[in-house]
């Protein structure tokens, strides 16, 4: 080290290369010479390991399970507050403001081979009672089934409503006046020639278009939309001869049925629910399908109609305990209440009830059309 110090003293003033490769030189001596002259010593000499270093299983294992459950619990979380749709009755109710009258479970919406006094069937009777029996529903002689959007099972519930009404001994007209997407012919085994806007369009009594189509249920009347389609239904909804029309059907009837449309997108409904001739609405709204828009859209609607809604009619829900809860009377009891009540084991009304409400409507139809003839309706002052 002292010879290369000579060197580096040695060379000129100018070979600055040399000189910086020697003074590297030495400062690496000078290194090398105070690492040797330490008092450092080993402490243990180096060997390979045992083990292998990585991967660890268990570790790695315990770690993915723990990422995997918070990012699942993430993105559940995230894809619920994405989803605006109302999945409970609570959520419902408070977005309509609204009761709920009853639940419509899943095998209830369903009226393939739906028979009173099947357990499927109670729901219907429950909302049957709940129109007629009710404080708030004291006095109701027509109701509107009508639901935010398409799809929700409000022509379902109106037929339902409609049977059980008939069922329980009271004479029903369930009428169609959705003329953009009629489906009263689904779920009965109508001929098409009779039907309302038939009646309205040719100035024909509308007790002339009345359907029967369920034997078992002489009280219920069913007024389809009929052959003739109306080109504008909104037109035939505020015509004079339609609302001539609603009031020859509280005449025949004592409860009338009108299956509308939805509230949101199609005006018809909006109508309706100003028209004098409409005690109260039920709304259907189904969970998992409507949205809080929908919903917001609907209720500001509904707030701004004159006829007051009576409560929901919740599609798509089960009720807990519903199926297990059924009641099993005796065969003597059974048979001592059909004799008391006029009905049959099965739940259906008996001969003799039926006759009864079947003698009712004759009577009413017959007075409605003497007082027709009586004082004919003026067809000029309609127009």
């Amino acid at each position: 080290m002292a010879n290369l110090r000579q060197q580096l003293l040695a060379l000129p003033k100018g070979d600055t290369v040399d000189a910086a490769a020697l003074r590297a030189d030495v400062q690496r001596l000078a290194a090398v010479a105070a690492v040797a002259g330490s008092d450092a010593t080993v402490v243990d000499a180096p060997s390979p390991p045992t083990t292998p270093t990585s991967p660890k299983q268990k570790q790695d294992l315990a770690l993915g399970l723990v990422l995997g459950l918070a990012t699942g619990i993430a993105l559940a979380f995230l894809l619920d507050l994405s989803d605006r749709r109302l999945k409970s009755d609570e959520e419902l109710e408070l977005g309509y403001g609204l009761p709920t009258l009853v639940r419509l479970p899943v095998r209830s919406l369903s009226l393939t081979g739906l028979k009173p006094g099947m357990p499927e069937f109670e729901p219907y009777r429950i909302l049957a009672g709940a129109v007629t029996l009710s404080p708030a529903g004291s006095g109701v002689r027509s109701v509107l089934i009508t639901s935010a959007v398409a799809g929700e099972g409000k022509t379902t519930v109106a037929v339902g409503l409609a049977m059980a009404l008939a069922n329980d001994g009271h004479s029903v007209t369930l009428v169609e006046l959705d003329h953009h997407r009629p489906s009263l012919e689904d779920h009965f085994p109508l001929h098409g020639d009779d039907g309302l806007a038939t009646a309205v369009l040719k100035r024909e009594p509308v007790i002339d278009h009345l359907q029967h189509p369920v034997p078992s249920l002489p009280g219920l009347n069913v007024l389809p939309q009929g052959l003739t389609a109306p080109s504008d239904p909104l037109w035939l909804l505020r015509s004079p001869e339609m609302d001539h029309a609603m009031e020859q059907l509280l005449e025949v009837s004592e409860i009338v049925i009108y299956d509308a449309t939805p509230i949101i997108g199609v005006a018809d409904a909006q109508v309706l629910l100003d028209h004098p001739r409409i005690d109260t609405a039920l709304i259907v709204a189904r969970a998992y399908r409507t949205t809080q828009e929908e919903v917001r859209r609907a209720r500001a609607i509904l707030d701004q109609r004159v006829v007051r809604p009576l409560g929901l009619v919740l599609t798509g829900l089960d009720e807990p305990g519903a199926a297990r809860y059924q009641y099993a009377p005796s065969r003597a009891k059974r048979a001592g209440r059909a004799v008391d009540e006029g009905l049959q084991t099965d739940g259906t009304r008996g001969p003799a009830a039926r006759s009864n409400v079947a003698s009712r409507t004759k009577m009413i139809v017959r007075q409605t059309v003497r007082q027709r003839t009586a004082a004919p309706h003026n067809d000029a002052e309609d127009a």
